[in-house]
């Protein structure tokens, strides 16, 4: 059994020696070019078949791996110059209708957060990608695993996440553990944890605690409003906020109005500023309020969504105008397939995405902060 844990906070993280990515070199032009191991990621990309998007398929040369190279000597844009070195990366990575993001740290240390898909596509196929696109990007080892509430669209692929990586940290919802698992894969996520030994296991509390977890020039603080504040299972999403380069993100998992309100209150002040924001519960009108968005006034947003998700209707169009009405820069999985922010420890960032596509925002789809190819550029 795995060492289990009911508040871990302050978790100081070890330097490791892992730098994954080479220094960036200048172009001669204009712009700041990507670098070979960089060019790997955004070329992984531009590829349609990892992803549930519709997108066109991209023609485009591919090594032996799969990978596309882009006729070997293709080059892409940086809107700034980045600090190779220091950078951490947001994986968002497109499950369809569900949420599974990957925090890669300047100091080699790997955090996923949710690994779950509800998309109407058949699971094990969503499954494969999943895994795939983490083996495509060398993901080793994982150090944290975050569930942020027993949802499918949210959970239903950890247990395959954990039976192919070691996972170091493990938090989840302490929710129906000492009772029969209300749902299948609740029961196979538990029977996963049970198998990973050497993980310590950190439950939130039924009345949630602030969980904080400290790198190398990074924070990561994870309010967790607990399994019995709220009656809803959206409710127990933690708000899990990541320090960068004088920059914050903000990640929600399926947070709703309630949930906000609670966090607003827990940070106390008038606002709390956030660059770049994963708008909860796939854009769902019950959140991202007016009030909350006010409060945090983000510049960035993305939405996880797929684009077949029935009755739901994600994201909703008033949380649409919300957003296009507050001038945020909005990306979607389900018209941009997997992004990726890259971040620096100056707090200078940018996003690459598979299919490049204008961002919805109220100053004519502009962005000052796309990653693109140099013929999109064009």
């Amino acid at each position: 059994m795995a060492k289990r844990s009911k508040s871990t906070k302050k978790i100081g993280i070890p330097l490791t020696v892992v730098i994954l990515l080479a220094a960036l070199v200048f172009g001669a032009v204009v712009g700041v070019l990507i670098s070979p191991a960089r060019e790997q990621i955004v070329t992984l990309l531009k590829q349609n078949g990892q992803s549930g998007t519709g997108g066109e398929q991209n023609n485009t040369a591919t090594s032996e791996k799969g990978q596309s190279v882009l006729g070997g000597s293709a080059s892409f844009r940086l809107p700034v110059e980045l600090d190779e070195a220091s950078v951490m990366e947001a994986h968002f990575i497109d499950v369809g209708q569900g949420d599974c993001i990957l925090l890669r740290f300047n100091d080699g240390v790997d955090m996923i957060i949710d690994a779950g898909s509800g998309t109407a596509r058949n699971p094990a196929t969503v499954t494969t990608e999943m895994l795939a696109y983490l083996d495509s990007i060398q993901l080793d080892k994982l150090d944290y695993m975050i569930a942020t509430h027993p949802h499918s669209d949210h959970m239903n692929m950890l247990d395959d996440v954990l039976k192919a990586y070691e996972v170091d940290h493990i938090y989840y919802n302490g929710w129906a553990t000492d009772e029969k698992p209300t749902t299948a894969y609740f029961g196979d996520f538990l029977e996963a944890v049970d198998a990973e030994t050497g993980a310590e296991i950190v439950q939130f509390d039924a009345d949630g605690d602030v969980y904080e977890i400290e790198g190398e020039g990074y924070t990561v603080t994870i309010y967790a409003p607990g399994y019995a504040r709220f009656e809803d299972t959206n409710y127990m999403s933690p708000m899990i906020v990541v320090e960068y380069g004088g920059r914050r993100m903000l990640l929600t998992g399926d947070a709703e109005e309630e949930v906000e309100l609670w966090w607003m209150e827990t940070m106390g002040g008038t606002s709390y500023d956030i660059d770049i924001l994963k708008v909860g519960h796939h854009g769902s009108q019950k959140g991202t309020s007016d009030a909350f968005l006010e409060f945090i006034d983000p510049e960035y947003c993305v939405i996880m969504v797929g684009e077949e998700n029935g009755t739901y209707k994600h994201p909703d169009y008033l949380t649409m105008n919300d957003l296009f009405n507050a001038g945020v820069v909005t990306y979607r999985t389900n018209r941009h397939g997997n992004i990726v922010l890259f971040l620096d420890g100056k707090g200078e960032f940018g996003f690459a995405v598979e299919q490049e596509v204008p961002v919805d925002n109220n100053k004519d789809g502009i962005n000052d902060r796309m990653i693109v190819t140099e013929k999109a550029a064009a």
